[in-house]
């Protein structure tokens, strides 16, 4: 822990910024939809694509702070503590989530996305004022999130495919009622075989 680190104090109430982080991705997942919900997934999938390979080869941790759970936010807190896994402090999966689900509606809504930027950083303050994570932890997550975003939501290639995905999905309702109106009429036939063939089956 370098001297810097030390100069953020313990402020056991940041727990709840810091676990507005899931609230944030189900609204913003909800709230999404066609191409942009899929960017914002793609973006998710990315971030944890970068992630965890450290985590797995360059575990790092972050020692627990003492602190007496005495009232509702402190016991809060130490659940977030024993949840938590504990070798995934560089860089900040929270940090890069929060950013990144920042960014990505910044990309679709530039008044919204200012206040998702300001929550975004208010999340990252709240890992180090939790005694979450490191300032330089802080600093990994903001990398991680501009690369996710960019090979993501700023990706001229993600882009086309997605544009192709998003034709051919608003193609398929008329697809599918083509398909079963074809099934409706040229299999006709064949259903009072199938529906004895059934029975049979369920006779033997």
């Amino acid at each position: 822990m370098t001297g810097f680190d030390r100069l953020f104090p313990f402020i056991p109430v940041m727990v709840y910024p810091y676990m507005s982080l899931y609230v944030g991705i189900f609204l913003v997942a909800m709230l999404l939809k066609g191409k942009d919900f899929l960017h914002f997934v793609g973006m998710l999938i990315t971030i944890e694509l970068i992630t965890y390979p450290v985590f797995y080869f360059f575990p790092a941790v972050y020692p627990m702070p003492q602190f007496e759970a005495n009232n509702f936010t402190t016991r809060f807190l130490q659940w977030c503590f024993q949840a938590d896994v504990h070798n995934n402090t560089f860089p900040s999966l929270h940090v890069s989530l929060a950013m990144g689900t920042a960014l990505v509606i910044n990309n679709r809504h530039k008044k919204a996305g200012k206040a998702a930027i300001l929550w975004a950083v208010v999340v990252a303050f709240s890992t180090v004022l939790v005694k979450k994570h490191f300032f330089i932890d802080v600093m990994g997550g903001l990398v991680v999130a501009q690369a996710a975003y960019s090979l993501t939501v700023k990706n001229e290639y993600m882009e086309k495919w997605l544009n192709e995905l998003e034709q051919k999905w608003q193609k398929a309702p008329e697809r599918m009622a083509i398909m079963l109106n074809k099934l409706n009429t040229d299999n006709l036939q064949h259903s009072k075989a199938f529906t004895l063939l059934f029975i049979f089956l369920g006779l033997k």
